[in-house]
Formats: C-alpha cells, sequence, structure tokens
C-alpha cells in the first residue's frame, strides 16, 4: 500500500504495461553500498500503487517519470535543528537522495545514477528508493530500468534490492517490502526484512496474468493488484482484481474480473472491506490521459461503485484519519487548471458531493489533518497557460505556482480559509503529528502546530523534471511530481 510510481511515457499512466523485449530479469539481489545494476527488460516504467501506508493521510505521493539535477545544482541546505523531534524526512536533491533523522542529523547518501520516489517506512527507520542511469544521447526518454535500494534512516547500510523495478510498497506496520520486476508479465516478491533476500510470491507468467502494481492490505497479510490476462497476440481481454497472502509462492486468488477495460492503481478502504482502483477504458492510453473513472468496489461482492472522473495521480486521493471519507481531485481534461475540485465520498456509501468553490479557481492536492480537517491547494484556473497553449515552459509554471494557495476548511469542506502562515506560492501540503510540512520555491518548509513561524528545513528540491536537460521540461501540461522527490515517516 505504500509505492512510487513512474513512468516512461510522456502521458498518463495507468494503461497497461507493456510486455517486456524479454524475459530476462535481474535477479533479486542484494549488494551492500554498490552501484546499481541496470535492469535487462525494456518494459514500460510503472511505479506504485496507492493510499501510502508508511505516511500519514494526505501525504501519498504523486508520482511521474525519474527526475533529474538541473545544470547548474545549488548546494543542499538543511536545518536540522529545526526539524529535530519531527521523524525522518527523505528528499531528493541534485539527483542525490538526502536524509533528516528524528535527532536533526543529515545524511547524505550517496550512488551512482539519478536517485528517486524515495518511502520512509511506517516506523521511520529505513527508506526506499530508486536508483536510475542516465538516458543514452538523443533519447531523453530512454531510461534504463531502475533498481531498488533501501537505507537505514541514519544513512547507513545502503543495500540494492533487485534491479528492473516496476514498483514498490512497504507493509502498514513493520518493515516488510514488497515489489514488483517488469519482465515478462512481471513477478511480485516480498522482503520480508531489510536484510533479506527477496521471495518470489508470485510470477505472472506462471499464472499466464500480467501483474500490476501490489497494495497491502491495512491490517492483514495479503496484497490487492490488478491483474490482466491476454490473448495469443498479446492484446489485452480482461482485467481483474486479485488478492494474494504476502507469502512464497502463495496463489493469485482473482475477486473480480472486467471486460473491456483494465484495473489500476488498486488501493484498499482504511477498514480493508474494500479496495478503490481506475477503470482503463479501452486500453488507451490518450483516453486515460483525459480522466479515467474511479471505482469503488467491496472485495466480499458485488459490482464497482464509481466515484468521480480523476486524472490518474495516486496522491490526488487521501482518506480522511476515520477512514470513511475519501477526498478526491475530481476532473478530467489533461490541463491541470481547468476543471479541478475537491470531491468527498463517503466509504462504502459511495456518496459524493464537491467542496464549494468560487469561480477562476481550482482545487486540487487534498490532504486531512491529524485531527480530521480538510487542506487543499487552491490556483488559478488560467494565467500563464490558455487553454490552447500548450507550450509550458519553466517560467510559466513558476508564474503558475506563484498563485497557488494551502486552505484549510471543516472536514465537510465548509468554512474554508487561506492558510496565512504559509503565504502564496505554496503546495503540496504534508501534515505530521507535530506540524506541517510543504514545498515553497523548490524547498521543503515545516509550519509547527504551536503557531511558529515557518522555517525551511531542507532544499533545493530537484527541479520535478524528467527531461536530461535543465531547459527541456516535462511537466506534462503543468502536472509536477513534488512527492516523488520527498516522504515523510516516523
Amino acid at each position: 500500500m505504500s509505492a512510487a510510481r513512474a513512468r516512461h511515457d510522456t502521458g498518463r499512466g495507468g494503461a497497461p504495461r507493456n510486455r517486456a523485449a524479454t524475459d530476462d530479469v535481474d535477479p533479486p539481489v542484494i549488494q551492500r553500498g554498490t552501484a546499481p545494476l541496470p535492469g535487462q527488460s525494456r518494459g514500460r516504467l510503472a511505479l506504485g500503487a496507492l493510499l501510502l501506508a508508511c505516511l500519514p493521510a494526505g501525504s501519498l505521493p504523486v508520482l511521474s517519470a525519474p527526475t533529474v539535477a538541473p545544470a547548474v545544482a545549488p548546494a543542499v541546505r538543511v536545518d536540522g535543528t529545526a526539524w529535530r523531534g519531527h521523524g525522518t524526512l527523505a528528499l531528493i536533491s541534485q539527483g542525490q537522495l538526502e536524509l533528516l533523522d528524528n535527532r536533526g542529523a543529515a545524511h547524505p547518501v550517496a550512488g551512482s545514477g539519478t536517485a528517486s520516489h524515495p518511502v520512509v517506512c511506517a516506523n521511520g527507520g529505513w527508506v526506499a528508493y530508486l536508483r536510475q542511469g542516465a538516458a543514452p544521447p538523443g533519447n531523453v526518454f530512454a531510461l534504463p530500468p531502475p533498481s531498488l535500494w533501501v537505507v537505514r534512516a541514519d544513512g547507513a547500510d545502503p543495500m540494492r534490492i533487485a534491479g528492473d523495478v516496476a514498483s514498490f510498497t512497504w507493509s502498514p506496520q513493520g518493515e516488510r517490502l514488497a515489489f514488483t520486476t517488469q519482465a515478462g508479465d512481471g513477478s511480485l516478491y516480498l522482503v520480508a526484512a531489510p536484510r533479506s533476500h527477496p521471495q518470489l510470491i508470485a510470477s505472472g507468467a506462471t499464472a499466464h496474468l500480467e501483474l500490476g502494481p501490489a497494495a497491502w492490505a491495512p491490517r492483514a497479510n495479503r496484497l490487492a493488484l490488478g491483474v490482466l490476462a491476454t490473448g495469443p497476440t498479446g492484446i489485452p481481454r480482461s482485467a481483474g482484481l486479485a488478492i494474494v497472502t504476502a507469502r512464497a509462492g502463495s496463489p493469485l486468488r482473482v475477486v473480480y474480473r472486467e471486460r473491456g477495460a483494465g484495473i489500476e492503481d488498486v488501493g484498499w478502504w482504511p477498514s480493508g472491506a474494500g479496495v478503490v482502483f481506475w477503470l482503463d477504458l479501452g486500453f488507451s492510453q490518450s483516453i486515460a490521459a483525459d480522466g479515467l473513472p474511479l471505482e469503488s468496489l467491496a472485495v466480499a461482492g458485488g459490482a464497482p461503485r464509481r466515484l468521480a472522473l480523476t486524472l490518474v495521480h495516486p496522491s490526488w486521493l487521501t482518506w480522511s484519519p476515520d477512514g470513511r471519507t475519501l477526498a478526491i481531485v475530481a476532473g478530467g481534461n489533461r490541463l491541470l487548471w481547468d476543471g479541478k475540485r475537491i470531491v468527498l465520498c463517503r466509504i462504502p456509501e459511495a456518496s459524493c458531493r464537491a467542496v464549494p468553490q468560487p469561480a477562476g479557481v481550482i482545487a486540487y492536492q487534498p490532504a486531512w489533518t491529524p485531527d480530521g480537517r480538510l487542506s487543499f491547494v487552491r490556483a488559478r484556473a488560467a494565467g500563464p497557460f490558455g487553454p490552447d497553449d500548450f507550450d509550458v515552459t519553466v517560467a510559466r509554471l513558476r508564474a503558475w505556482d506563484s498563485s497557488q494557495r494551502i486552505w484549510t476548511a471543516a472536514a465537510d469542506g465548509a468554512t474554508a480559509r487561506a492558510l496565512a502562515a504559509t503565504g502564496a506560492g505554496s503546495l503540496r501540503p504534508t501534515w505530521t503529528p507535530t506540524g506541517l510540512l510543504y514545498v515553497h520555491d523548490d524547498a521543503l518548509f515545516l509550519l509547527g502546530t504551536a503557531g511558529q513561524l515557518p522555517v525551511q528545513v531542507a532544499g533545493p528540491l530537484t527541479t520535478p523534471q524528467p527531461g536530461t536537460r535543465a531547459d527541456f521540461p516535462n511537466v506534462y501540461y503543468g502536472y509536477q511530481g513534488w512527492s516523488q522527490l520527498f516522504s515523510w515517516g516516523g
């Protein structure tokens, strides 16, 4: 249920993962303190699942293509004193992993290739992340498969777990790690502890199913994942929802089947009684780029219930602390600044209503405070971009970022007010028990719960652009993957 997700294509994700060009896969091995070895699969990278159990509500990662350092990278700056007592913070700066532990001590983690998608486990003791080599000259999107690594919160014992990784996810409790590989139809592995050897849970080739990213059940030793059955020519035939026990050699049990559409990005209800997922209509990346229907399904049986049409950004879904309300960024159209609004859905009833929103703005990036209030980001519905202007430059993106503000409201979305202390240009709110972590000017700021002024604790974050040149942004019509650059836990 905690995960990272990335894609090689420049559109959306969620379409069925392309079959690998070879059945070879870099075997799951552990190497201590060594450079990652690229996997041999050429399959499209598709990293992640919903509902990061290792993070608090509202801190789920937005995931897109891996990032690279800018051409001229400023020095990393951290404020350990300000961070002391706030848990474990992992961030990407200049394409490398930086850690701040609960004592406020900074620990840079060296390694070759570009680091991305850090995820802190539930107890804050370990961080999982990816390392990836550079694309060949002349083809910025032909990135080699990433390798999965883990490291202690104090930067000690960096270990390479596997290459050719398609997704990874920490268990909601403890330090178990599940991951899938890309080659063939994919395989699902379990790392029972960060130092242990990966165990094969299920092979897509053996089950004659293509495996999607897995998600841990909240309080049970099982995982859920979307699966795809294909015909002899590789054309998708049907999809399903499968559940598997997190134990080596466990059989996949398909509990729901869907014909003519895929099942993408499965995530559990907090009660464990059901799941939510996107329905991939027609297996079309173009269709999916403009949004897919989000469905809710009880695993005991019955038909899915539609919640909203949304873009496929898993961090735009977040559960309330009581586990009954799912906040969703609703609205199709791949243009980020067009028609996005917050919808609150009660589960399992699947009754949804929109949060009131004035004209001229969008609302996205929902998060919940520890005491159950709703927060989100509002930004201009127009500005440096126009409906017919797809030329997204860094300057235009920065100008639009300056229109963003963090808002808080009651649990039902009423009485919304701008959070004045964070100011304009603040985004990506992540609430912890001890404060609010947010992005401003490519850095992480902390606003304490006792009324202190915001403090910059770390930065700069690597600008979320998957290109290999600083002058080649690919933010996909304004979408920025900030959450792939930092994670909080403990």
